[in-house]
């Protein structure tokens, strides 16, 4: 339990207080006030919110705007970085899963992939479908090549195979 208290980063509120909703939005009601002078934990940020835990154990989040008034413990404002189009061209996977119906068929199924180079990546497919009448197993490989990747938008080819497998049910 210890551990889980020294996880985050600490910081002194510098505004008069910082106002803890119940939930990461504005739709959420405040349900208690940290005054100034006051150290807090960061405990994590959910798009522009921050989840803190103050001193007396409070748990609560606060908008980045007042956040942004507070100091670490040099006495510096914190600075919220954001992700940039720049950190995200530097991945090398990605990975995800969908799900859907297709008529009366539930289909399921995951993706990954992996970045190569800039402009080469490979991915592979797997993916279900369980239907009334029947069901079947998708399993898929690809090659991607991007030509012009610093382009927002940017044609790319795809040179693939894959094997289905349908299994028909009495």
């Amino acid at each position: 339990m210890a551990e889980e208290k020294d996880q985050g980063q600490q910081v002194t509120i510098a505004d008069p207080y910082i106002e803890l909703h119940t939930g990461p939005g504005r739709g959420y009601p405040v349900f208690y006030v940290i005054d100034r002078g006051e150290q807090v934990r960061v405990l994590k940020r959910q798009t522009d919110w921050i989840k803190l835990r103050s001193k007396k154990g409070k748990e609560g989040w606060a908008h980045r705007e007042q956040m942004e008034q507070t100091l670490s413990p040099t006495g510096e404002k914190v600075k919220f970085v954001d992700a940039t189009r720049a950190d995200f061209e530097k991945r090398r996977w990605e990975m995800g899963a969908t799900g859907g119906q297709l008529d009366e068929a539930v289909v399921l199924s995951i993706y990954g992939g992996y970045s190569f180079s800039k402009n080469l990546s490979g991915e592979l497919t797997v993916a279900e479908s369980l239907g009334n009448l029947s069901s079947s197993l998708l399993v898929k490989g690809s090659l991607l090549a991007q030509p012009f990747p610093d382009w927002q938008f940017s044609p790319f080819f795809s040179l693939g195979a894959g094997v289905i497998e349908t299994r028909p049910r009495s």
